[in-house]
């Protein structure tokens, strides 16, 4: 997505995902489900965890702001919104994205207004 920012559509648990990750400022993981995201720790100085019934858009870019820079990296593990990668490329950020849901990920890339290419 924009030569800038790489997004997964699949399993964000899986090594396929995973062994792709850089060390990141930031990672924000969203979710109702269960967790199997222990790597994160790993790979991100700052991991922010919440569930998906406390998620507003304006709290996302306040955390983005808070915790990361311009250019550094961002992890978004599920994509409960389809504003989020646009929100972290509005503010600069390189984004490492993914989500099960192929819809949730098409929905994420026309919202965004970036192009996508195969990996």
């Amino acid at each position: 997505m924009g030569k800038q920012h790489f997004l997964f559509c699949g399993d964000t648990a899986s090594p396929q995902f995973v062994e792709r990750i850089p060390f990141a400022a930031l990672a924000i993981a969203i979710t109702s489900d269960d967790w199997d995201h222990d790597w994160l720790i790993e790979r991100a100085k700052t991991v922010i965890v919440f569930p998906e019934s406390d998620l507003k858009e304006q709290l996302i870019e306040q955390l983005i702001k808070i915790f990361s820079t311009p250019r550094e990296t961002v992890i978004f593990p599920w994509l409960p919104s389809k504003d989020m990668i646009k929100i972290a490329h509005k503010l600069k950020r390189q984004i490492f994205a993914g989500d099960p849901s192929l819809e949730r990920c098409l929905e994420a890339i026309a919202q965004s207004k970036l192009t996508s290419e195969p990996f």
